[in-house]
């Protein structure tokens, strides 16, 4: 059997969704109504819908045409698979009726230690009259985002919590520790298949209580992309982190926090010196700017020829000497010209005097370089000198803008109202905005200094004037207009709040409020 036949019979034998599962997505969809002094045609008879869309009904009236696509995807869960099913369904209308166009548009199975990925192919699907799904996800066609990804918005069947219980009572992963580590990671399009390929190293981790170990394995989500709000999933290199490793080190991994970057580093100075120095990886990477070179590698680089390795080492812990802070020292020191050798120089008993001397004068040389016609690269020290230096400047500025914008934002909340449906309320901080961006799944709290600070883009949350403290949408105005009114996942807002929002702006321009 070809790889292809392979995949169409696994797709074929999928499992059955529940019966109630395409009814409940198409009640996710609106119904429309077009009606005049004479005659009323309504699109549907279905008693739920996501919004009722009211229109005059004229001869110019469009009853025929093509409306949202929206994704749901169910997760089945077994003993022995895993499945997510992601349908596209359509929403098109013909003389005023609704007709609903549903695809199996991606797919994946995690069942037999591998994962088998499939989408609907709509060129082999007409070529050979029926349904055909190639190997690999699709991205969404989706309007509100462009270059959207395969699971940038979906709606999910049951709750995510469910769908968790599932899988610690029938799945393969039910013999892992679904704690917070795994809760607030979790998702299903990376997420999900990483934990149950890794799922063997996880398990093992979780037995001897490696906490800082199982935090790496099972990785953090984050978003690509503000466009297409596609997720991210950064773990742990697998390639390195073994069970080989993992047992390897067990006795050194039990019961700690010790995070897998550290792991490696110690049992590298054990191979290499036979002994580790407490607090020693804690300080090389303090300031150090991450690259792929291991640790160790990075130490014995600096490691200076007229002293001893553990002699320097302790000289290093007891002065506080950072791996970053000694290789932009010694750069310092040759480009000056001054011999390094000698323990006044390569290990002198007062090191911040004597780093402070090479800062000083390293910073003159930078500044006479240019009539010299040479190129010397700016430290790390030589950086934070001026770092620090623009960083009280624009305290100083900062601080004198928080003062107009806080009574700028005083005199805006008597703007404050609410209409026939919604609230319309400022946030009182910064960290209001933050939660709403997470509550929502969207972007906003990147607007939470722009709006405290410099007050160049103003936030107002729009809430259920019925349940004022759960987030609905979120509504950015800029010179005096709105930018956007965005509800969970980026998604666009009812007719009901695009009006309201409106009627908003006109009432802050009586109360002569501008934005």
């Amino acid at each position: 059997m070809t790889k292809a036949e392979n995949i169409q019979e696994i797709v074929d034998n999928r499992l059955k969704v529940p019966n109630g599962f395409f009814k409940w997505a198409k009640n996710n969809f609106p119904i429309y109504e077009w009606s005049n002094k004479s005659k009323t045609i309504i699109s549907s008879d279905r008693k739920k819908f996501s919004e009722k869309v009211t229109k005059r009904l004229s001869l110019n009236s469009r009853l025929t045409f093509v409306g949202d696509t929206f994704y749901f995807v169910w997760m089945g869960v077994t003993k022995k698979r895993i499945e997510m099913q992601m349908y596209a369904v359509t929403q098109s209308f013909e003389e005023g009726k609704e007709k609903f166009d549903v695809s199996l548009y991606n797919f994946y199975q995690l069942a037999n230690n591998k994962m088998v990925k499939a989408h609907w192919d709509p060129y082999l699907s007409a070529k050979e009259g029926k349904e055909v799904y190639s190997t690999g996800f699709q991205n969404q066609r989706n309007a509100l985002f462009f270059g959207s990804g395969a699971f940038s918005v979906y709606t999910l069947y049951g709750s995510m919590e469910s769908l968790i219980q599932k899988l610690q009572t029938k799945s393969e992963l039910r013999y892992l520790d679904f704690g917070h580590v795994i809760k607030d990671n979790f998702e299903i399009s990376s997420v999900l298949p990483h934990i149950y390929k890794y799922r063997e190293r996880i398990e093992f981790a979780q037995k001897i209580k490696a906490r800082g170990v199982v935090k790496e394995l099972v990785g953090t989500t984050f978003y690509r992309s503000y466009y297409s709000c596609s997720l991210g999933h950064k773990h742990a290199n697998m390639g390195k982190v073994t069970m080989n490793f993992l047992r390897r080190n067990k006795q050194y991994l039990k019961n700690t926090d010790m995070n897998i970057e550290k792991a490696f580093f110690e049992e590298d100075m054990r191979r290499q010196y036979g002994r580790t120095f407490e607090g020693l990886y804690e300080l090389l990477i303090n300031t150090m700017v991450p690259n792929r070179t291991p640790l160790i590698k990075r130490l014995n680089g600096i490691l200076p020829s007229t002293v001893k390795p553990i002699r320097f080492i302790n000289w290093m812990m007891k002065n506080e000497v950072c791996l970053r802070d000694y290789e932009d020292y010694r750069e310092m020191v040759e480009a000056l010209g001054i011999p390094f050798d000698g323990d006044y120089v390569v290990t002198p008993k007062n090191w911040e005097n004597k780093h402070t001397e090479i800062v000083e004068n390293y910073s003159i040389l930078l500044e006479n370089q240019l009539e010299r016609g040479t190129h010397l690269r700016v430290t790390n020290a030589v950086s934070n000198l001026r770092a620090e230096k623009r960083r009280r400047e624009e305290e100083k500025k900062e601080a004198k803008l928080r003062i107009v914008t806080a009574e700028r934002l005083a005199n805006m909340m008597k703007a404050q109202t609410t209409f026939d449906k919604y609230a319309f309320i400022f946030p009182k901080n910064e960290s209001e905005i933050v939660r709403e961006g997470k509550h929502l799944h969207h972007c906003v709290g990147r607007y939470a200094k722009e709006h405290f600070v410099y007050g160049s883009s103003i936030i107002v949350f729009v809430r259920d004037k019925t349940d004022r403290e759960t987030p609905l949408y979120t509504l950015e105005l800029k010179n005096d207009r709105i930018i956007q009114l965005r509800g969970e996942r980026n998604k666009a807002a009812d007719e009901e709040a695009k009006k309201e929002a409106e009627q908003f702006l006109a009432h802050c321009g009586k109360l002569k409020i501008e934005f």
